[in-house]
């Protein structure tokens, strides 16, 4: 029996599979570019500024203080348990 049939039609079948993957993929982005324009289109985005400038908070020493010990007190045990 000869293989040629059987490996042509392997290929027929690959490329329908393909062009029928590839078909569908184009026409959900044809979709989603018509919905993603529609939808602009019914309600523009907002842009909105704002004035506001940021106010940085007052740094509170001990709340520095408890940070600083509580990174130093991690890595300490990082490093304490890594040598074990």
């Amino acid at each position: 029996m000869s293989q040629q049939p059987i490996i042509y039609e392997g290929f027929v079948l690959m490329g329908l599979g393909m062009g029928f993957v590839f078909f569908f993929l184009c026409l959900m982005v044809g979709a989603i570019r018509l919905l993603t324009k529609v939808a602009s289109f019914v309600q523009p985005p907002k842009t909105e500024t704002i004035n506001e400038s940021i106010s940085h908070a007052p740094s509170d020493g001990n709340l520095v203080a408890a940070i600083t010990a509580a990174i130093h007190h991690h890595n300490q045990l990082k490093t304490n348990s890594a040598k074990i």
